[in-house]
């Protein structure tokens, strides 16, 4: 499932960099963004589809994305678990998710500057990586991969070469590689940490069934 014509949906899309760069590439995107006024920079800026509200208000039919991206969405929303099911509700069989949420397991690494990542208000929920692979797998939605970003080291070489071989082989593995490489290209300066040392969480996941029965551990 290659990135150019795949159905693209970012939830929370903002101003729309993220969803242009994926629509440059040949992705056939729609956004959802609660700001009327971020919504109408994306428009304007892009030329983007952008629908203003949440999730489940709109009326979008049941599997009509191949991707769905939900980056430092699922912490805000009133409950995640309704969340995620409104995700694989309009998840195409055999499609990819990607979110991303500030880790609650790096307070081992943060240490003393702990007590501030935590004061945010505007984050109702903190989930470290086994709860939310838990919460999404209760929905079908089954990992294909996790990392971290931001206060800690690079992932080794010898890491990145394991994850490339295994993107040629899983299911969805080139749409897979070539979403990592966008968050690369947003992120050059913000490098994916491995076992769970960053403030930030990335997590894959895919729909379950129609030949999806690979979970894969962090490589």
């Amino acid at each position: 499932m290659p990135l150019k014509g795949s159905r693209l949906l970012e939830i929370g899309c903002a101003t729309g960099e993220l969803l242009a760069l994926a629509h440059s590439r040949g992705a056939l995107t729609m956004g959802v963004e609660i700001s009327e006024y971020a919504a109408q920079v994306a428009k304007e800026r892009y030329g983007l589809e952008v629908r203003v509200g949440d999730l489940e208000h709109l009326d979008i039919p049941a599997e009509s994305f191949d991707i769905i991206l939900a980056l430092e969405v699922i912490e805000h929303v009133l409950s995640p678990r309704a969340f995620l099911k409104e995700i694989a509700l309009f998840l195409a069989p055999g499609g990819l998710v990607v979110l991303s949420t500030p880790n609650y397991a790096c307070g081992r690494q943060l240490k003393e500057e702990w007590l501030g990542f935590r004061t945010s208000f505007e984050h109702l929920y903190f989930f470290t990586p086994e709860v939310l692979v838990h919460m999404a797998g209760s929905e079908g939605l089954d990992l294909l991969y996790w990392a971290t970003a931001g206060s800690g080291k690079a992932a080794p070489l010898q890491t990145r070469k394991k994850m490339k071989a295994w993107l040629q082989k899983i299911p969805g593995g080139v749409v897979l590689g070539q979403m990592v490489k966008l968050f690369k290209d947003l992120t050059a300066k913000d490098p994916w940490v491995k076992f769970g040392q960053g403030h930030r969480l990335l997590a894959f996941f895919k729909s379950r069934g129609q030949g999806n029965d690979l979970v894969f551990d962090n490589p």
